[in-house]
């Protein structure tokens, strides 16, 4: 059953990449479209709670801060992945979209919460560590191509880190 539940999970987020994609070839990537988006997919994933919370609206200023913090993070990642689309590739943000919601959760429970830590944990660790390195090595490019690859792995590494 965990592994059908991983399943959807990675068709899920393929097909939420998929679509940031399209959006972004269709539409461009300016900040008014990009915001347009993000507005549109808050306005579809608050009307598919609102179905699944039974059709009940209950709000406490604590889940009014939460949303507001998740808000204005997943607000910030999504546009910095519309200008990152147009930089370079989806494959290697959505690497480090995913690996910053695996790692830093991770490493939180293991030095927060006291959480049990194993060879293969750390190993497994070690190994998605050194994934995130491949995107940084290339053939040597121009000044011109040498920025526009420092400016896309800055906006990988907060992409990584806002996720």
């Amino acid at each position: 059953m965990y592994y059908l539940m991983i399943l959807v999970a990675v068709v899920l987020l393929a097909l939420q990449f998929s679509t940031n994609k399209f959006y972004q070839l269709r539409f461009g990537n300016a900040v008014t479209t990009s915001l347009l988006f993000t507005a549109l997919n808050g306005l579809v994933t608050a009307l598919l709670f609102f179905c699944i919370n039974g059709f009940r609206l209950a709000v406490t200023p604590y889940s009014v801060l939460m949303a507001t913090i998740i808000a204005v993070l997943c607000c910030t990642y999504t546009l910095i992945g519309f200008k990152m689309f147009s930089l370079g590739s989806l494959s290697v943000y959505s690497m480090f979209l995913m690996l910053g919601g695996m790692l830093l959760p991770y490493l939180y429970g293991v030095i927060w919460l006291e959480e049990d830590i194993s060879i293969w944990r750390i190993l497994g660790v070690v190994l998605l560590a050194v994934s995130m390195i491949f995107p940084a090595l290339g053939d040597k490019e121009d000044e011109s191509k040498k920025k526009t690859r420092t400016l896309f792995l800055i906006l990988c590494l907060l992409v990584f880190t806002l996720n």
